[in-house]
């Protein structure tokens, strides 16, 4: 269901607010989907898909409803969806590459969301704690092998770093490297990645 803007005017503000200070022009809409899980995602750059759950949550603490939100429009900014994404997921079945760069272009989105937000960390942590526990808590275990940072790691990088640097995406690499076990051969191919993030 898209959101009407005259029906949910706060939602709106937001979207506005943070298109504004990532520079996104055009118009983008919002829709409802039912689940849950609190979460989003983007299919093209005009509308943001947002979990029922997630917009009812907003008039109790609005603040995951921003962080989910930033992370769905830094998304749109990258062009991060459409045939090329469907291609790298498709491949984080059987590649750590694939999956490695999948973690670089969902950690990005979480990095910059973070930013642009102007959140604290105390405010981010509770954030990642709260998508956490709705989530059930994901670790890495998991999420790793879906190309994704689970959100205990977002809350160690983000107790580091506060931007999507050269030095955060060496400390994520490293850690996915380590933890999946990854060769040498993979490893250089996998940190030949970073050159497309800078």
């Amino acid at each position: 269901m898209i959101l009407n803007p005259e029906n949910y005017t706060e939602l709106y503000t937001e979207l506005n607010f943070l298109k504004e200070r990532m520079a996104i022009k055009g118009q983008i809409k919002l829709h409802s989907v039912k689940s849950e899980v609190f979460n989003g995602s983007v299919k093209n750059d005009s509308t943001i898909y947002l979990t029922d759950s997630l917009i009812s949550s907003y008039y109790n603490d609005p603040l995951p409803f921003r962080y989910l939100l930033g992370h769905e429009l830094v998304h749109i900014n990258y062009g991060d969806f459409g045939k090329r994404i469907r291609s790298i997921a498709s491949k984080t079945l059987y590649s750590n590459v694939k999956r490695a760069e999948s973690l670089l272009i969902e950690t990005r989105a979480d990095m910059l969301s973070y930013k642009h937000n102007d959140f604290s960390f105390v405010e981010v942590k509770g954030v990642l704690t709260t998508l956490k526990k709705n989530e059930k808590g994901k670790e890495k275990s998991r999420t790793y092998k879906q190309g994704y940072p689970s959100r205990s790691l977002l809350i160690e990088v983000m107790s580091k770093f506060d931007d999507f640097s050269p030095e955060f995406i060496d400390y994520i690499l490293e850690d996915f490297c380590t933890f999946q076990k990854v060769s040498k051969t993979t490893r250089k191919k996998i940190s030949d990645l970073k050159e497309k993030f800078i």
